[in-house]
């Protein structure tokens, strides 16, 4: 019985180790580890969900066939493309001096049947010249598109020659390339000669995204970003300055986008350099100060932000820019230091935006003799931004000398600083907490404690907790835009519609977790019931379809 048993324990293993590699797809090695940005688009995952809105019986998909029904005019294409549509396609973009601007943008596509892929693209482009490199075809799509395949991959790279040319399969294969053959055949060696170990999967923080399974995945290696960026002359603007590479050696961005239904949900990863792993650990240990939250007015909430920077963190990452000193020499004249700053704050701070609204002002113009009127939009809002005191002492100094900058004195450690003939900001700290504020009674809420009993939106309750965190309500920012504010019925018929998808938005995290800050991302839409993806959908179907009315009234006139 041990031996059927051993073999049982082995197969079960061996399927779990092939189960947990099957999200890495084949041509995923073709990605190289140089590459500055990636997005990855799992067409699977995303077919999925459309299909099981489908199955279920969806409204949108079924006033969808019934449109497509009504108004198609041909056969749709798609599935005589020879694209593999339940694969993941790739885009990257890497430094290449041989392109435009110094970058290489190219596509990743699987082929379900090369055969028809070059039918597809023969009918599509008449006189077509696709020639023949070893064991692929090649031909120049465009000017500024170049493809190559075999039997599994479509490889196109984008060389754009020309910000303002519109690129497509219908654009002039004909025109002059903005590279010569040898140029063009050397960039498709490159892009389909990617070597094992040059791959990026063999990145593990690539490896562990990729096995997360999104729907849409991106990514971008931080360290060659700013080393291009640095390359390209910033250095030279930084007036002597200069910032070692050990601050984002090795830091990436990873993350993923998911559509669910009701909500667009989404995880980002910011991976630190080694350099900056200690500074990064105070940064992302400590959440934002709960008390300070609760005290924010939370009725006609249009944005609530949280979010705590650790002063020692701070410090410990100039320290490590080589920046402390500059700051230093800079705040001497002032008899100050970066440390007497810092332990002025815990680190803590807080924003409220409340009854925001957009209205219609007229303006008279008598500059020329005569009563000239316009109309313009002009934004108003209550806005309450608070931030937590460590030292009195030290926080006093520093108001004291903003004040003698012009604030005007109220009293009661209080200074109002004008921002227009009726409107100011009013400046207070009562040695716990520094204020500012449009509203004086914003202030006096503030400070007495008075809002604490208040409801709290159900999504807001995500800024809880976090070292950062943002809630943006779309609706409550909506209803006060009147559609009838702008001029063109297109975009008037925008604003109805998107009031009737979008309900609200919250971001939170910053918590530093395996060497990487995490944040997390939902976009809660209005409809609850429906798949993200399929109202998205819906709404471009929408949008196209009013592009569409309008040609034909054009057409009309």
């Amino acid at each position: 019985m041990r031996h059927p048993l051993r073999t049982v324990i082995f197969l079960c293993l061996t399927i779990f180790v092939f189960s947990s590699c099957s999200n890495v797809p084949e041509h995923a090695r073709y990605i190289p580890n140089d590459a500055i940005a990636v997005v990855g688009i799992n067409a699977k995952a995303l077919g999925k969900k459309v299909a099981w809105n489908a199955i279920t019986g969806s409204k949108l998909f079924k006033q969808w066939m019934h449109d497509l029904h009504e108004k198609s005019s041909g056969e749709l294409e798609f599935g005589k493309l020879g694209i593999d549509g339940l694969n993941t396609f790739y885009l990257y973009a890497k430094t290449d001096k041989r392109y435009k601007d110094g970058n290489r943008v190219t596509a990743l596509v699987p082929l379900s049947s090369a055969k028809d892929w070059e039918a597809y693209i023969r009918k599509q482009i008449p006189n077509l010249v696709i020639t023949q490199h070893e064991n692929r075809q090649e031909a120049l799509l465009s000017a500024g598109m170049y493809a190559g395949w075999n039997n599994k991959l479509l490889i196109v790279i984008n060389m754009l020659p020309d910000t303002n040319e519109m690129m497509g399969m219908n654009a002039d294969s004909n025109a002059k390339p903005a590279m010569d053959d040898a140029s063009l055949s050397a960039g498709m060696d490159d892009a389909f000669g990617v070597l094992k170990e040059n791959s990026l999967i063999g990145n593990k923080r690539f490896e562990a995204l990729q096995k997360e399974d999104h729907d849409v995945l991106f990514w971008m290696n931080y360290d060659l970003l700013m080393g291009h960026v640095m390359s390209e002359g910033l250095a030279d603007k930084m007036q002597g300055v200069s910032l070692s590479n050990t601050l984002w050696k090795d830091a990436a961005f990873a993350g993923g986008i998911d559509f669910e239904k009701g909500k667009i949900r989404g995880a980002v990863k910011y991976y630190t350099s080694e350099a900056m792993k200690e500074s990064s650990k105070e940064l992302g240990s400590t959440n934002v100060d709960k008390d300070m939250i609760s005290r924010l007015p939370m009725q006609n909430l249009d944005i609530l932000m949280a979010f705590h920077l650790s002063p020692k963190g701070l410090k410990a990452m100039l320290e490590k820019a080589g920046l402390l000193g500059f700051a230093n020499i800079a705040l001497a004249p002032q008899n100050l230091n970066a440390d007497y700053i810092f332990d002025a704050f815990t680190g803590d701070m807080t924003l409220a935006v409340n009854d925001f609204a957009l209205k219609t002002e007229t303006v008279t113009d008598t500059s020329f003799g005569e009563n000239m009127s316009s109309t313009s939009m002009k934004p108003s809002m209550s806005a309450l931004y608070a931030i937590k005191i460590n030292k009195k002492g030290n926080f006093d100094k520093l108001l004291k000398m903003v004040a003698e900058n012009g604030l005007i004195p109220m009293g009661n450690n209080m200074y109002a600083m004008p921002i227009s003939e009726t409107d100011s900001v009013y400046i207070v700290s009562n040695g716990e907490y520094a204020l500012a504020s449009n509203k004086k009674a914003n202030v006096d809420a503030y400070l007495q404690g008075t809002n604490k009993n208040q409801k709290v939106p159900a999504d807001a309750n995500a800024v809880y907790g976090h070292p950062f965190s943002m809630y943006l309500d779309v609706q409550q920012i909506g209803k006060t835009i009147d559609p009838g504010l702008s001029h063109s019925r297109h975009d008037s018929a925008i604003i109805v519609e998107g009031k009737k998808l979008l309900d609200n938005l919250v971001i939170s995290g910053g918590d530093y977790i395996d060497n990487a800050f995490l944040y997390h991302i939902d976009i809660n839409f209005m409809n609850k019931d429906e798949n993200s993806l399929l109202e998205i959908m819906d709404f471009g179907m929408k949008e196209i379809g009013r592009h569409t009315s309008e040609l034909q009234s054009l057409v009309v006139i």
